[in-house]
């Protein structure tokens, strides 16, 4: 199981990730699941900003942890220390996504049932997972300017 160990100021983990996840790994990982399905927890962020002055609501997913426990501690930080007197900052969503591989061992995204699209999977799940999504990097810098 990787780990994603919290920095004392809560932030070092997401900038300075310390997995080094690559594509092949994470298919081992789901070969090597007992039911063939990866468990996995995404953080959606919503900009209120756009969605109240903007051109509406969109929650897109920047970070996945692989126990919900961590996700919904950086879910909840970034909902709290996102908003300050000059910004309306982000409002974080947790949501379980199970991860498989289709026929051609290619990944598939689940949640609840429906497959999640994303451009790019392969690639944007690494980001998620290694904390190096270049939106989430810039929402930890929001974070940090507080």
């Amino acid at each position: 199981m990787l780990i994603f160990p919290a920095a004392p100021d809560g932030t070092i983990a997401m900038e300075n990730p310390t997995q080094n996840l690559v594509i092949d790994e994470l298919k081992d990982m789901i070969k090597g699941s007992p039911d063939g399905q990866l468990h996995l927890w995404f953080i959606f962020c919503e900009d209120v900003y756009e969605t109240r002055f903007g051109d509406g609501f969109y929650s897109y997913p920047h970070r996945a942890f692989q126990n919900n426990e961590e996700a919904e501690k950086w879910a909840k930080m970034v909902t709290t220390d996102s908003k300050t007197a000059d910004s309306l900052g982000f409002n974080a969503e947790v949501h379980h996504i199970v991860a498989s591989l289709n026929e051609a061992g290619s990944i598939n995204l689940f949640s609840r049932d429906k497959e999640l699209s994303i451009r790019d999977p392969e690639r944007k799940i690494i980001d998620f997972l290694n904390g190096t999504d270049p939106d989430w990097q810039s929402i930890v810098r929001t974070l940090k300017t507080k």
